[in-house]
This record gives structure tokens, sequence and C-alpha cells, in this order.
């Protein structure tokens, strides 16, 4: 992934999120979520090292849920 493609202000989504689709189909979570995990595995991060990834993402969506109330 090219990082002009992950880069993005909090209001506008990055070039590999295309919408909705996520929200409505949890199906398409899923294949996003995989797809994410073989390009991670397959740039050369090890299983402790995707976990370690997974594990900062929930913080942040934790912190931004609790900021929201």
């Amino acid at each position: 992934m090219e990082s002009s493609e992950v880069e993005s202000s909090p209001s506008q989504s990055p070039a590999w999120f295309q919408g909705p689709a996520v929200a409505r189909d949890p199906r398409a979570t899923r294949i996003l979520a995989k797809t994410i995990f073989k390009e991670l595995r397959t740039g050369g991060l090890s299983s402790r090292q995707v976990l370690s990834i997974a594990t900062e993402l929930i913080g942040l969506v934790t912190e931004e849920m609790r900021q929201e109330d």
C-alpha cells in the first residue's frame, strides 16, 4: 500500500475504504480484516506484531468512544 493511500483526515475515508459497505455488511468487515491481515503478514510482520497493531487500534477506538460520551 502506498503511504498516500493510507493518509486521510478523520472526515475523509482513505482510498482503500470505499464507503459504508463495511457498516452494512458483516462479510465486508471480515473481508477487510482478512485483507489487512494478509497485507501485514506479506509485508513481513510476525503474528505478534499484527496482534500488537490490533491491540493499539482497539485502544485508539476505545479512547475515541470514551471522548464521545
